[in-house]
Parts: C-alpha cells; sequence; structure tokens
C-alpha cells in the first residue's frame, strides 16, 4: 500500500507538471502605430531623434549635444500649424505640414545670438 501511494503521488506530480509544461504562452501582439496626424502631433511634445533634409542627409547640427535632446512642441498659430524647438540657445521655430505620414518643416525662422558653450558658462560662473 506505501508503494501504491508513493506511485500515485508520483504520478500526481507528473501529470501536474506536464500539464504546466503544456500550457499556451499568450500572444504577443505587434505595436500599435498610429497614424501622423497634426491633432496627434500637438498632442505631445516630441524629442527629436531623426531628421533628414530632402535627399536623405542627416541634420546632424540638431544633434550637437546628447545630454540635451532637442525638443518639439506643435501648436495651431492664426490657423497655421506650427513648430518651435526648445532647449536650444536661440529660439527656433517653422511652419509645418505632414505629408504622406511625415513632417515637412517650411523654411525655418530662428534668432542669432551668440550662445556660450557648456565649459563658457562654467568660466563665467567662477
Amino acid at each position: 500500500m506505501k508503494n501504491m501511494t508513493k506511485m500515485m503521488m508520483a504520478a500526481t506530480l507528473a501529470v501536474g507538471t506536464l500539464a504546466a509544461g503544456c500550457q499556451t504562452t499568450p500572444s504577443v501582439t505587434a505595436p500599435v502605430t498610429q497614424p501622423i496626424t497634426s491633432n496627434t502631433l500637438q498632442a505631445y511634445d516630441w524629442q527629436l531623434v531623426d531628421a533628414k533634409r530632402s535627399n536623405g542627409d542627416k541634420v546632424s547640427q540638431l544633434f550637437f549635444d546628447p545630454a540635451k535632446p532637442l525638443t518639439l512642441k506643435f501648436f495651431k498659430d492664426s490657423g497655421s500649424d506650427r513648430v518651435t524647438f526648445m532647449n536650444t540657445c536661440n529660439n527656433m521655430g517653422a511652419d509645418y505640414k505632414v505629408v504622406n505620414g511625415n513632417v515637412v518643416l517650411g523654411n525655418v525662422l530662428s534668432t542669432m545670438m551668440a550662445c556660450l558653450s557648456h565649459k563658457q558658462v562654467l568660466i563665467r560662473r567662477l
């Protein structure tokens, strides 16, 4: 009888282990992509991770300080779609439109202040 009890316990344990090992895993869903619209852009502040010219070249001047990424704010101004670039020494902005899922900027306007480098700011504080 003792052997029968051990055998039943071993069988129960084996069946339980097999059943647990045969469970299905939840299916992984693909990320949901949202179409780019002016309303979507204007609902959030954005951090710039990539920018290309019309010829496909990266606009490296916008990525000069990785510790201070460029933030974009999209908004309506007198019926026009506008964007401003924050975290720069100079103020920058442009009209924009969404074309085939891409944000296309009009002429970018910028102030031209003499901006100090991080090193120059530290020296001035001394």
